[in-house]
C-alpha cells in the first residue's frame, strides 16, 4: 500500500467512523419520535434507493473512476466524458421519475406493502435523484484521488440529514412525511452547491459531447455489466426486507431494520478499505504490477478480518441490550439475529473486497452469473425460512447466502492472484476474537448490560484487551499497520 493509500484510507476511515456515529443519533431520534410503521417506511426508502441508484447511474460511477485518469492530460476529453455521464444519468432519472408518477399507487404496494403509502413514492423519486447525482460527483472526485475531500463531504451530508430530521421532528414537531420532504430538498441544494464548487461547469459545458464520443463504446462495455451486477447485488441485500414487508408487515420490517442498522457497522470496515483499494489496485493493474495488487488485496483482507471477527461476536452477545438502549423495548430482538446479520454483512464485505480482482481481470460476466445464482438461492431460502421463523429466518437466509457468495468469490480471486495470502494468521485471529466473545458472554453473569455507561465501559475494556493481545501475538495486524507493512 502506498503512503497516500494508507493516509487517505486512515482519514477516510476516521471520517466514516464519525459519520456512523451520527447515524447512531438518527436511530434513537427516529425510533422514539415516529411510529414503528413510519420507521419501517423510512428503512424501505433507504433500501429501494440503494437498489435503484446503481441502476440509474448505468454503471458510470465505476467507469469514471477507471477511465477518467487516462484523460488527465487531455482535459477536453476529460470534461466531455464527465458531461456525457451526467447527461445520460439525468435522462434516465427523468424517465424513472415519470414512471414513479404514473405507477405511484402500484409502486406504493410493491415498495411499502400498501397503496396508502403511495405519497412516499414521489419522495422516493426525489431522494433517488439527489443520491444519484451525489454518487456521480463522488466518482469524479474519486477518480482524481480526492479521497479526503469526499470523506468530509460525506460527513457533512450525514450531519445535515440528522439536523434536518431533528429540526423538523423535534423542534417544529412536524410530521414524518414533512421531515422526509425537507430532507430531500436540503440534500438537493447540497448536491447542487457541491457540483458548482467542485466542477468547472463552464469548461465542462463548452467541451460538449463530441470529444468523448469515440471512447464511449469501451466505457459502456465496462459500465453496463456493472448495472446488472449492481441490480443483482441490491436484490440480494434486500430480498429479506420485501419478504418481511409482504408476509409480516412494515412494523416487523422496522424492528428488523433497526437490528440491521447496528449490524451494518460491519459495512464500515469493508467500505473504508474498499473505497481506496479499488483505485489503488486499478493503478497497479494498469502498470502490470499484479504482484503489488495481490499484496494490497491480501493485506486488506487480513485487516478486514482483524476488525470484523470480534465485532460479530460482540454484537451477538450485546446487540439486544445496545438496540433497546438506543430505541425502545418495542425493538427488542434475540442475540441470534444480531449474530447472523453481522456475519452476513461480514461475508458480503469479503465478497466486495475479493470481487475487485475478478472485475479487473475482465471477468465481470462471471460475477454476474454468480450473483444471479446467489439471488435465486436467497429468494428460495427466504420463501422457506421467513414463514417458518420470521425475522430469525430472514437473517439466517442472508447469512447462508452471503457465506456461500464470499467463499466462491475468494476462491476466484485466489485463482487470479495465487500469491495472495488472505488467511495468514487466521487461526490466531479466531482465537483472539473468540476470547473477546467469551469475555463478554461470561461478563453477563456478573454485570447487567442494562445502562449505557456500563455497556460502554465493558466494550472499551474488551477492545483494549483485544488490541493488547494482538500487539503481543506472533502475527500482529497492529504491527503491520504501524510499520506500514501494507504497501
Amino acid at each position: 500500500m502506498t503512503r497516500n493509500f494508507r493516509s487517505d484510507t486512515a482519514i477516510y476511515g476516521v471520517v466514516q467512523l464519525a459519520e456512523r456515529l451520527l447515524s447512531f443519533f438518527l436511530l434513537p431520534l427516529l425510533t422514539k419520535t415516529i411510529s414503528a410503521e413510519e420507521f419501517g417506511i423510512w428503512s424501505q426508502l433507504i433500501v429501494v434507493v440503494g437498489i435503484s441508484t446503481p441502476i440509474v447511474l448505468l454503471g458510470l460511477q465505476t467507469a469514471l473512476v477507471r477511465y477518467l485518469p487516462r484523460w488527465r492530460d487531455v482535459m477536453q476529453v476529460h470534461y466531455s466524458m464527465v458531461l456525457s455521464a451526467f447527461s445520460a444519468v439525468t435522462v434516465v432519472l427523468l424517465v424513472t421519475a415519470i414512471g414513479f408518477v404514473i405507477f405511484q399507487k402500484e409502486l406504493g404496494v410493491v415498495f411499502f406493502g400498501a397503496s396508502g403509502h403511495a405519497n412516499f413514492v414521489l419522495l422516493l423519486a426525489g431522494l433517488l435523484l439527489t443520491e444519484a447525482w451525489f454518487e456521480l460527483l463522488v466518482s469524479v472526485l474519486r477518480a482524481g484521488g480526492l479521497i479526503r475531500r469526499i470523506a468530509y463531504y460525506l460527513l457533512f451530508k450525514s450531519a445535515a440529514r440528522i439536523s434536518v430530521f431533528l429540526f423538523v421532528l423535534g423542534y417544529l414537531e412536524g410530521s414524518f412525511q414533512a421531515a422526509v420532504f425537507s430532507f430531500v430538498v436540503c440534500q438537493l441544494c447540497y448536491v447542487l452547491l457541491l457540483s458548482l464548487r467542485e466542477m468547472p461547469v463552464r469548461s465542462i459545458t463548452l467541451a460538449g459531447l463530441k470529444p468523448s464520443r469515440p471512447y464511449w463504446g469501451e466505457t459502456l462495455r465496462f459500465a453496463l455489466p456493472m448495472v446488472v451486477l449492481a441490480l443483482l447485488t441490491g436484490l440480494n441485500n434486500s430480498v429479506d426486507r420485501f419478504f418481511l414487508t409482504h408476509l409480516l408487515g412494515v412494523q416487523e420490517v422496522a424492528v428488523y431494520a433497526a437490528a440491521y442498522s447496528l449490524a451494518g457497522i460491519a459495512g464500515f470496515f469493508y467500505s473504508v478499505l474498499g473505497f481506496s483499494l479499488f483505485p489503488a489496485m486499478s493503478a497497479c493493474w494498469a502498470e502490470g504490477r499484479k504482484d503489488a495488487a495481490a499484496q494490497l488485496l491480501g493485506r486488506t483482507v487480513q485487516v478486514y478480518l482483524f476488525l470484523l471477527l470480534p465485532f460479530i461476536l460482540a454484537l451477538g452477545v450485546c446487540g439486544s441490550e445496545i438496540l433497546v438502549l438506543l430505541t425502545t423495548q418495542q425493538y427488542h430482538m434475540t442475540g441470534l439475529v444480531f449474530f447472523l446479520l453481522a456475519a452476513a454483512i461480514g461475508f458480503f464485505g469479503l465478497y466486495q473486497v475479493g470481487v475487485y480482482a475478478v472485475i479487473l481481470d475482465g471477468r465481470s460476466v462471471d460475477t454476474m452469473r454468480l450473483m444471479g445464482l446467489t439471488v435465486i438461492v436467497n429468494i428460495g431460502l427466504n420463501a422457506v425460512f421467513v414463514p417458518l421463523w420470521g425475522i430469525v429466518g430472514a437473517a439466517l437466509a442472508i447469512c447462508v447466502t452471503n457465506g456461500a457468495l464470499a467463499s466462491r468469490i475468494i476462491t476466484m480471486a485466489w485463482n487470479i492472484l495465487p500469491s495472495v495470502k488472505y488467511f495468514e494468521g487466521f487461526r490466531s485471529l479466531i482465537f483472539r476474537a473468540g476470547a473477546v466473545g467469551l469475555f463478554l458472554f461470561l461478563g453477563k453473569f456478573w454485570i447487567a448490560y442494562t445502562d449505557l455507561v456500563t455497556l460502554i465501559s465493558v466494550l472499551s475494556l474488551t477492545v483494549l484487551f483485544y488490541m493488547i493481545a494482538d500487539y503481543f501475538s506472533d502475527f500482529s495486524i497492529l504491527h503491520i499497520l504501524i510499520s506500514g507493512g501494507i504497501k
